[in-house]
């Protein structure tokens, strides 16, 4: 028959539910260390109790301030809001409470006297044993594991446990569910597998795809070279002799061969694109701006082009691939104003969120605003190639670009009234200075 504690007990008991609730509660946001030193003030408490007790025969002066007695003890015990039992030391309950009992699914009379050993799945039983056996062989102040118990359905349910040596020789068992913690982390580790898995997969797709653009560039430039060269060997032998519905063939041929070429060396450019290491630097826009118009000046040569260049931030970029970038859209912006007498063509800067974006407007032949989603993509093309020439993967490679650095493009027109290209970049941050990596895209 289990008696129930002496008074000094009860009070060491009552002291050990309190700062173990507050362990409880600190170790929501505080590290291990912390339950560590609550459970030593709790220890503490049960020595320092126990040894303020009158150790005389006469009775106690009475105090202002009663002393926890036995029945407030029994109202802790049993109404703590986490699991709580009384054990001896070989396991066996004398004692639980009923948020203990409700969470394994279980009566209160059924769990007296059952073995506490019992409770948990066999997978935890060894650690389980060796904290407690710890507890009971070196005193310390509380022993912590956590361990599977077995539901009364059989479905395991997941606790923190925290136990501490009562001086009438019980151990005093405190549950916490942390059953959802620890399938919100089985969960995680299973998307972080999963991420691992779709990461490597994409990381051998891209190099398939590099690799696939590579050999395809190289691979079909020697029988383009001898078609260009059997066309022109046909036109300079037999030209003469030639029908002119023959000789319009062969030159037909060698412009078509001309053009492939042209797109194999821009798709190998843009495969190139992915393996570049980024090396960011703080960049003077407008100085970069200036050197690619005089280096495009025999695209515009005999034309009037008016070149407005506006105020230009420093931008942390890569000045190769930022150069290539302004390459792409101020030569496209020279092509689509071939037709205006007078090309007006704009480089400027405006702020959206606090960060800098780069613009580029022309007063051009534009394009009809629900065509801009495709102006990114490889080989797409807006205009006939009869009236303006190119492959259609300039704009791709200033996607590609920008993507490599973070940030994002994106056109704004209508048709017959200019085009304006916007760019923004991902600036590094203090935590993140600028400086060289290796992109792979």
């Amino acid at each position: 028959m289990f008696r129930f504690p002496t008074r000094g007990s009860t009070i060491s008991i009552a002291a050990a539910i309190a700062l173990l609730s507050l362990a409880d509660v600190a170790s929501s946001s505080n590290p291990w260390p912390v339950k560590g030193l609550l459970a030593l003030v709790c220890v503490a408490a049960f020595f320092l109790l126990q040894r303020g007790l009158p150790q005389s025969a006469e009775p106690p002066p009475p105090s202002p301030h009663p002393l926890p007695s036995r029945d407030d003890f029994r109202n802790l015990f049993d109404t703590a809001p986490a699991g709580m039992a009384l054990l001896q030391p070989n396991g066996a309950i004398v004692r639980v409470n009923l948020a203990f009992c409700r969470w394994l699914g279980q009566e209160r009379d059924s769990m007296l006297h059952r073995n506490w050993w019992n409770l948990l799945d066999s997978k935890d039983l060894e650690a389980s044993l060796a904290s407690v056996t710890r507890l009971l062989g070196d005193h310390p102040e509380t022993v912590q594991f956590e361990a599977h118990f077995r539901h009364k359905d059989s479905r395991l349910l997941f606790g923190n446990v925290a136990m501490a040596l009562l001086p009438d020789e019980l151990l005093l068992a405190y549950v916490i569910d942390i059953s959802m913690r620890f399938e919100s982390e089985q969960r995680v580790r299973r998307l972080n597998q999963e991420l691992e898995q779709r990461v490597a997969q994409l990381t051998e797709l891209h190099q398939d795809i590099a690799t696939f653009t590579s050999s395809i560039s190289h691979d079909l430039r020697a029988p383009l070279r001898q078609m260009d060269g059997f066309s022109r060997i046909l036109l300079d032998d037999f030209g003469s002799n030639a029908s002119e519905e023959a000789r319009n063939a062969a030159l037909r041929i060698r412009e078509a061969v001309q053009n492939m070429s042209r797109m194999l060396e821009d798709l190998l450019q843009l495969s190139r694109l992915g393996r570049h290491r980024l090396s960011r630097v703080a960049c003077d826009m407008k100085l970069l701006v200036d050197q690619v118009v005089v280096s495009l000046g025999p695209e515009w040569e005999g034309r009037t082009v008016e070149w407005r260049i506006g105020d230009l931030p420093f931008l942390d970029c890569d000045p190769g691939l930022m150069r290539k970038l302004l390459e792409n859209l101020l030569s496209n912006a020279i092509k689509f104003t071939r037709r205006q007498q007078a090309a007006v063509i704009e480089v400027g800067s405006q702020w959206k969120e606090g960060q800098p974006v780069i613009f580029v407007r022309d007063n051009g032949v534009g394009f009809p605003p629900s065509q801009a989603g495709k102006l990114f993509t490889v080989f797409q093309r807006l205009h006939r190639s009869e009236d303006f020439e190119g492959t259609g993967v300039g704009l791709a490679s200033v996607n590609r670009i920008v993507q490599l650095h973070g940030g994002s493009v994106w056109a704004e027109s209508e048709l017959g009234h200019g085009a304006t290209f916007f760019f923004q970049l991902e600036r590094a941050s203090a935590d993140n200075p600028v400086e060289a990596q290796t992109v792979i895209v």
